[in-house]
């Protein structure tokens, strides 16, 4: 949701994947709001339109979790107890794309053609050179296969140790 308009990140080059493309200072301002046990504004992406809507408010709560594309980027990844990456298998990918691009034309309202190709030659360039490298600091890296099936792939001394504290 903290993508820049469409209409500012298109005739600069971005995505949505892009750091550029983004507005990461509010969400680390938002996320250390919800963390210091504040209630935030925080915006709201239509991926349909490509314009920014008005504002959800967000109540704090025990538990946050925080995901999208930026989640790995320094700016955010500093305020997280335990890092979690959902990646695709490699064998998977061609039905990844299937599937995301079903979903952009039933709810995001693209053709059917636009989302595939959009997917193949767009989005799973940027995933692979900006949210990828996700799973390098990550706590707990799992994977979707198959029917989207999540296994546990690895797991961190650091995660270890942060789930062993909570039994």
């Amino acid at each position: 949701d903290y993508m820049l308009p469409r209409a500012y990140r298109r005739p600069r080059g971005l995505t949505g994947a892009t750091r550029e493309g983004m507005d990461l200072q509010k969400a680390k301002k938002d996320l250390s709001d919800l963390l210091a046990g504040k209630r935030i504004l925080k915006p709201v992406y239509d991926h349909a339109s490509g314009k920014v809507l008005p504002e959800a408010e967000v109540i704090p709560k025990d538990i946050i979790i925080v995901t999208g594309n930026a989640t790995y980027y320094p700016e955010l990844d500093a305020s997280y107890d335990i890092g979690y990456f959902i990646g695709v298998s490699k064998t998977d990918e061609e039905q990844t794309v299937q599937w995301r691009a079903r979903r952009s034309f039933e709810k995001r309202g693209y053709p059917t053609m636009n989302a595939a190709l959009k997917w193949e030659r767009i989005v799973l360039a940027d995933y692979h050179r900006f949210v990828e490298p996700g799973a390098s600091v990550a706590d707990l890296l799992y994977e979707i296969t198959g029917k989207y099936k999540l296994i546990l792939k690895e797991k961190s001394a650091r995660a270890e140790q942060l789930l062993n504290m909570k039994r």
